[in-house]
């Protein structure tokens, strides 16, 4: 009866151990160690270097963006629709990003990896629809939310979130592609472009034809000029702090006023800025600088329509509408179940390789179960045989 109970708490044992392999525990979400202005910086280089204006980085769409990271990194997945069923449209207007009565201009980029963002970056360029959102003009802000965590496999992955954006009235200038120290007096003003919503709506400005700049906010000698991406301007000559104001004009009139500043020292280091200029609209009036701050959230009674994903017939991506009146977006989004699927050798997009080729993928799911069950049923067999020695009568 004895050797019963022992053998009964031994096979007991081997199941428990069986079913603990199936058991897929959560991720472990660790504290962030990547420098977001460094990869603030790496984004507008490549942007700048394809002739586009830098972004400027907005409150709202960072929330956005790090809600989902911190989303992916605890669960283990890598897709733009959370946990919780949520797409991106959907985070981005509970972050409060402001929007058109009738449209909202966004984007969002993902990847997990193990080599920082450069990995990221790269893996951005080469997927066709990732790399439009970075090269695109009609993006002005940007939101970086990165998490780290480590997988089933022990291998610690970045979990990356970058969500772009557009909003109504909001044209940031940059000093020197976005500097915020600068070494000699002599700088280029980066202006922005209207080309999310070229014709504007009511009184937000649409494309921009004038422009003028100024060291002093009542524009005093400034005259307005035609709209160029780039226009030189020099500071006085005197070390502090220079701030710098520009009004863009439409053809209708309709005007915004932004801002953007630097330390000035001749003898310091050039240093890239992590914070949006400031931007917001005016009436024609004079432009208070005291007041310039970014603007909040856009609030208006008319909804703003989106269309659920459906899946495009033969291809490897869903399709988003944002539908306005009179313009109609499609931002293309990867199919993730198509792409864990995918056949070895196949031409896989969407998904980034580390979750295809995954290192915790390579092992089959059933060999370890597989290999514990082996390992019980000796261990069982050489209980049972050691206690029928023990239970034998003697010679």
């Amino acid at each position: 009866m004895k050797r019963r109970i022992v053998f009964t708490q031994a096979l007991v044992m081997v199941v428990c151990i069986m079913l603990g392999s199936f058991v897929r525990y959560p991720q472990r979400a660790q504290a962030q160690t990547t420098d977001k202005a460094s990869i603030l910086l790496s984004l507008n280089r490549t942007r700048v270097s394809s002739g586009l204006a830098p972004l400027a980085v907005n409150p709202a769409l960072e929330k956005a963006a790090q809600t989902h990271s911190d989303d992916m990194a605890a669960r283990g997945f890598v897709d733009h629709t959370g946990s919780s069923g949520s797409i991106p449209v959907e985070r981005i207007s509970a972050a409060g990003y402001p929007a058109w009565q009738q449209m909202r201009v966004w984007a969002e980029n993902v990847y997990a990896g193990s080599h920082g963002f450069s990995e990221a970056l790269d893996y951005f360029l080469k997927d066709e629809t990732q790399s439009r959102s970075i090269l695109s003009s009609r993006y002005r802000e940007v939101g970086i939310g990165a998490q780290t965590a480590t997988n089933n496999a022990g291998i610690q992955l970045t979990y990356w979130t970058l969500t772009f954006g557009s909003q109504p009235g909001v044209l940031p200038i940059f000093i020197n592609d976005g500097a915020i120290a600068i070494t000699s007096p002599q700088v280029a003003i980066h202006l922005t472009q209207e080309e999310a919503v070229a014709g504007g709506e009511g009184n937000t400005i649409g494309s921009v034809i004038e422009a003028r700049v100024s060291s002093s906010p009542s524009f005093q000698n400034a005259t307005w000029q035609r709209f160029e991406p780039l226009i030189p301007f020099t500071f006085d000559s005197l070390p502090g702090p220079k701030t710098v104001y520009a009004q863009l004009r439409d053809a209708g009139g309709r005007t915004v006023a932004s801002t953007a500043s630097v330390q000035y020292d001749p003898n310091g280091t050039p240093q890239v800025a992590l914070a949006a200029p400031v931007s917001r609209a005016t009436s024609g009036t004079q432009f208070d600088a005291t007041r310039a701050v970014s603007p909040s959230p856009y609030n208006t009674s008319v909804p703003i329509h989106t269309v659920q994903p459906a899946a495009l017939p033969g291809s490897d991506s869903t399709i988003r509408l944002i539908a306005s009146p009179t313009a109609a977006f499609i931002l293309r989004t990867p199919n993730p179940i198509k792409a864990l699927n995918a056949q070895p050798g196949a031409q896989t997009t969407g998904l980034p390789p580390v979750l295809i080729n995954r290192t915790d993928g390579l092992i089959p799911d059933w060999l370890l179960p597989a290999y514990l069950l082996a390992q019980g049923g000796v261990l069982v067999v050489g209980v049972y045989w050691f206690l029928s020695l023990k239970g034998s009568p003697r010679q």
